[in-house]
């Protein structure tokens, strides 16, 4: 069964939602700031992607990264140190299966 999640952080104080949080938290945005880790399309702040992805390695304990293939979507002719990133947060750092 495929799972979206925002790639999105929103923050006010010491209230922070991240990920699916989002989605069940929607009427309580307004006023917050939000940050995304991708701008034009490519991941620009990599630490803010990790983060994002542990939350939602931890908000769905039954997501096993090993058995997971993910499905990433990018610009065309994404520049090679952005693919070379993308690699090693997937591969290395969670352990995913694979990803398209």
């Amino acid at each position: 069964i495929p799972l979206v999640v925002k790639n999105a952080i929103a923050a006010k104080g010491k209230v922070t939602y991240a990920g699916a949080a989002l989605e069940k938290h929607v009427a309580e945005l307004a006023g917050m700031r939000l940050q995304r880790p991708v701008e034009r399309g490519c991941v620009a702040t990599w630490d803010l992607q990790r983060d994002l992805w542990h939350e939602v390695i931890r908000a769905f304990p039954g997501l096993v990264p090993s058995k997971t293939t993910l499905l990433v979507t990018e610009p065309p002719a994404v520049p090679a140190h952005c693919r070379r990133a993308m690699d090693h947060l997937v591969f290395d750092e969670f352990g995913f299966a694979a990803y398209h």
